[in-house]
């Protein structure tokens, strides 16, 4: 995929979480997901201290116009073919999915118990690209994934390197971690789904 079917601008839209419906969504206060007719909406609420977003994704199908829908939003076109992914966490979740083979990088093996990640690292079908506290830029530029996921406090422009964002590599901040119910964190596994078109799947688990 090209670096023109991801777009990104330097500011974020802000919604009140008030006005965002999902029906699919019980226990998250961290994210929420919009369908509309030719895109699906993506709402981080990142701040701790008020209710109106920190990122918004506009995931929209592949081989459609991208939506326009003004400058403060990321654009990923969807389903993603593979992924860097820079938790175990998110790891299980993509291979409860049945996504496993989308995964093309993580962040450190060492973290992992799953054989199909270990094996992967082990014949370099699976690179490395996280094992200190920062994701290598170098090999994620190299890399190329479709969809980087890692965790942080939900403003790509302040968790991701400014040089993946520059490169029109999309990045997904997961917020789970900020989460107040177990349920709440089970949830996640709706917004990482998302980007592969597998709402239904995710909801079932």
């Amino acid at each position: 995929m090209s670096c023109s079917d991801h777009s990104r601008e330097v500011s974020v839209v802000s919604v009140p979480v008030d006005s965002i419906h999902s029906s699919s969504l019980k226990y998250s206060q961290r994210f929420n997901i919009s369908q509309n007719a030719d895109h699906k909406a993506l709402y981080l609420f990142g701040n701790r201290n008020g209710s109106d977003t920190t990122a918004t994704f506009i995931l929209y199908p592949k081989g459609q116009a991208k939506p326009k829908l003004g400058a403060n939003v990321y654009y990923v076109a969807t389903p993603v073919n593979n992924i860097a992914c820079m938790s175990s966490v998110y790891a299980a979740m993509l291979t409860k999915l049945k996504l496993q083979d989308k995964i093309i990088a993580v962040d450190n093996s060492d973290y992992y118990n799953n054989e199909f990640i270990l094996k992967g690292v082990a014949s370099q079908k699976i690179k490395e690209i996280g094992k200190g506290p920062q994701v290598s830029v170098e090999q994620t530029l190299v890399l190329k994934p479709e969809l980087l996921l890692m965790f942080g406090m939900g403003d790509p422009k302040k968790d991701a390197d400014e040089k993946i964002l520059n490169s029109g590599i999309p990045v997904a901040i997961t917020l789970d971690h900020l989460e107040e119910h177990p349920l709440a964190r089970a949830e996640w596994i709706k917004f990482i789904a998302a980007f592969f078109d597998k709402e239904k799947e995710a909801d079932s688990l």
